[in-house]
């Protein structure tokens, strides 16, 4: 089971060990990294999801992870971050 279909079901901690095995096997994906801050500010832990996204811009530094964390900015970038069924 993906992390989604985890979290989905209510299982926030499974989502979360699932995308940490995938950090794992691909520490430099941009998805992952922000599927996991997605996870978090979609269940209220702001600043773990900012965390993140710092962990990320360190790690990945694409352009999407690139972008200066606002509330309003991730906000957007959220909204456009989908979850992938593996």
């Amino acid at each position: 089971m993906g992390a989604k279909e985890r979290w989905l079901h209510g299982d926030v901690p499974g989502a979360r060990q699932t995308l940490a095995d995938a950090f794992q096997a691909n520490p430099e994906s941009e998805q992952i990294w922000l599927a996991a801050a997605k996870l978090e500010a979609e269940n209220g832990a702001m600043g773990r999801a900012k965390e993140l996204l710092a962990k990320a811009r360190q790690t990945a530094g694409t352009d999407k992870v690139g972008l200066s964390f606002s509330p309003s900015s991730f906000l957007l970038l959220s909204s456009s971050i989908t979850f992938r069924t593996y």
